[in-house]
């Protein structure tokens, strides 16, 4: 089944989403651009946890296609979360940046 992915323009507070730039199982990579207070635009990528066969979009979130997986998969997409920057990864909460 194809992913219904978040279309060039959409807003991903405070960020703007660009374009799709990969796909794999897990999910679907996105490079978004932010505007600072100096009109500076910086260049982001970010990931969003949407296994392909497990997950669904609806009303603008992705939820688990199966009600009988509910609990393992909000498990796994709190677990998944990380933020990319100019290849530094890092784990919220970590500290790192």
């Amino acid at each position: 089944m194809k992913r219904k992915t978040l279309s060039p323009g959409t807003k991903l507070s405070p960020y703007l989403v660009s374009n799709e730039i990969a796909q794999d199982f897990f999910g679907v990579t996105y490079l978004v651009t932010s505007k600072s207070e100096t009109g500076e635009v910086k260049r982001f990528q970010v990931r969003e946890f949407f296994p392909a066969s497990l997950s669904m979009r609806r009303f603008g979130k992705v939820y688990s296609a199966r009600r009988t997986l509910k609990q393992e998969f909000q498990a796994a997409q709190r677990n998944a979360c990380t933020v990319s920057t100019f290849g530094t990864t890092a784990q919220p909460g970590s500290g790192a940046a």
